[in-house]
């Protein structure tokens, strides 16, 4: 690579969100005759100000030309996505060793890295890689890794929490965070809700830390029963999700605030009679140890659940609703 070229891509990585250098670059790559690139970068910056969805033409120069863009560093990747010109996101696969892989000046605008097998963390750790935020399903040894460094991640996505009861080493640098100076936020694929509270209770203690534990479809209640009788630290914000919806319980006024996902109301509403025991009871829910329910719904769901429009939707919600009142739980409904 040359050293214009290396000037111009630290620039970038210095202001990522700035448009400014990276027309620099385009204008760069024109002037030497990849007219390909410089294009996908004009017209990706343009989508990105306006907020639209890939055109064909843009997906057609990234598949006829994406991979050459990225050559020296394919070796280790699975997939990757352009945004706004440049490599944004990836999937990595194997151990990297070589010097023209770990320290590439391609690394330097990534911003969210899928794990799948291996350990990059010669990769994940170089200072070239400045501008990621996010790791998704790391493994054993990378996180280990991660969990000691100062590299700049945010958000650890996909931690089996499994494996975190199993391996005391991983535990210890998960639980006892003492690297990672800006994560924020934390979601583990759940094992037992009983284990969840050694998570909570020790050393991520920092200021707006959100813990988010994925749970399978119908075990909302072990866990909402869970954080009702071991409460997380004021400093951390518990999430209980499943592929439907977002739960967060406050112990002090017993609430329990349901996000339901957009594409999926009547999913969610069924999860929610799951909790509550319209069906094969896993945990029943302590008689007032919930006192408010309140869901919310996507703009225009939640007046269809109260119209009586006599969907089966709606035949749930009601049987929700009659569920809350006889365990004393106050129901809400908030359209948002």
């Amino acid at each position: 690579m040359r050293e214009r070229e290396r000037a111009l891509l630290a620039a970038i990585a210095e202001a990522p969100d700035d448009d400014a250098p990276r027309l620099v670059y385009a204008d760069a790559l024109a002037e030497a005759g990849d007219v390909a690139r410089a294009e996908l970068i004009h017209l990706q910056l343009a989508r990105a100000r306006a907020g639209n969805p890939p055109t064909a033409h843009e997906l057609a120069l990234v598949a006829a030309h994406g991979k050459s863009w990225i050559v020296p560093i394919a070796p280790v990747l699975e997939d990757w996505t352009f945004e706004r010109g440049f490599l944004e996101r990836c999937t990595l696969r194997g151990r990297a060793k070589n010097a023209s892989i770990v320290g590439n000046p391609l690394w330097a605008t990534v911003r969210v890295v899928t794990l799948r097998a291996g350990d990059p963390s010669a990769i994940l750790l170089h200072p070239i890689m400045r501008n990621l935020r996010v790791v998704r399903s790391p493994r054993f040894q990378s996180l280990v890794q991660l969990c000691r460094s100062s590299a700049p991640v945010e958000e650890l996505i996909g931690i089996d929490h499994r494996a975190l009861q199993q391996q005391f080493e991983l535990a210890f640098h998960v639980i006892e965070l003492r690297g990672l100076p800006r994560l924020r936020r934390i979601a583990f694929i759940a094992g037992e809700p009983s284990h969840a509270p050694r998570v909570w209770a020790h050393a991520l203690d920092r200021a707006g830390m959100t813990l988010q534990f994925d749970v399978r479809s119908g075990g909302l209640a072990p866990w909402w029963q869970t954080l009702i009788h071991t409460p997380p630290p004021r400093h951390a914000a518990v999430i209980i999700a499943t592929s439907d919806l977002e739960s967060r319980l406050d112990p002090a006024t017993g609430t329990v605030t349901v996000q339901l996902t957009p594409a999926s109301v009547a999913n969610g509403i069924w999860e929610i009679a799951l909790a509550l025991g319209l069906g094969p009871p896993v945990v029943t829910l302590d008689r007032g140890a919930i006192r408010r329910l309140a869901i919310h719904a996507p703009k225009g769901r939640a007046r269809n659940l109260t119209i009586g429009s006599g969907d089966r939707t709606e035949a749930m919600f009601d049987a929700v609703r009659a569920r809350a009142r006889s365990l004393d739980i106050e129901l809400e409904l908030v359209e948002h």
